[in-house]
């Protein structure tokens, strides 16, 4: 099975995949398979407000009745009220991700 993890409106710096150094490049999200470890850098420099964390969960089998899974989280900045963030719910289709 694998995984995407996206933070809304927040690009990572990828500067280590297991145990490896990488050459440090920005991506709007990580996707990898059990077992694998991402090392990120996320700046933390939007607006005061929440943001959504999306969890895109991906099966390979394709037997399975819903193949694909989400979960969320929320990025909540230091001063931002405790309401749940604008924008959507269900995570946008990923774009330019590492995997």
């Amino acid at each position: 099975y694998g995984y995407c993890v996206v933070f809304q409106g927040h690009p990572v710096t990828v500067i280590m995949a297991d145990t490896g150094y990488l050459v440090p490049t920005t991506f709007n999200g990580v996707c990898g398979y059990s077992g694998e470890r991402f090392d990120v850098i996320l700046t933390a420099n939007q607006a005061t407000d929440n943001y959504w964390i999306y969890f895109h969960g991906i099966a390979e089998e394709t037997s399975m009745p819903n193949p694909l899974w989400f979960g969320y989280a929320i990025l909540r900045y230091a001063s931002a009220p405790t309401v749940n963030p604008t924008g959507p719910v269900m995570p946008p289709a990923p774009t330019n991700l590492l995997n």
